[in-house]
């Protein structure tokens, strides 16, 4: 603005997400005294997603008096951001003859969360 005011102004915009998709194949032996008494195997198939975004904004004001070392600060920050996530599991175990040996277990998960911010220094 001036030699002696100074106005500063900053931003920022994050946004992304990610996606993740896995099948596991599991082998499952019992043993008992060293042996093998039961042989199962088994199946668990994953989506999970999350989600993310961040805002945030600063403002500063400053001014130098004409004695030296003597100044005059304002200063505000803001912040914002939330999250998604969610996952969907699927589970079954097999004989081995490929009966199965469980039904398919489904499970589901979801969370998230938010914040405001808003702070200043004089």
């Amino acid at each position: 603005m001036d030699n002696r005011n100074t106005l500063t102004v900053g931003g920022m915009f994050v946004n992304g997400q990610f996606k993740n998709t896995d099948y596991i194949n599991i082998e499952r032996d019992t043993l008992y005294n060293n042996s093998v008494v039961d042989s199962d195997w088994g199946f668990r198939d994953t989506k999970t997603a999350f989600s993310f975004r961040n805002i945030g904004a600063n403002i500063s004001f400053k001014h130098n008096f004409t004695k030296p070392n003597k100044e005059w600060t304002v200063d505000a920050n803001y912040n914002s951001s939330r999250n998604e996530n969610s996952g969907d599991y699927i589970s079954q175990y097999f004989y081995s003859n490929n009966n199965p040996k469980t039904l398919p277990v489904i499970e589901r998960t979801g969370g998230g969360g938010k914040n405001q911010i808003l702070y200043g220094t004089v």
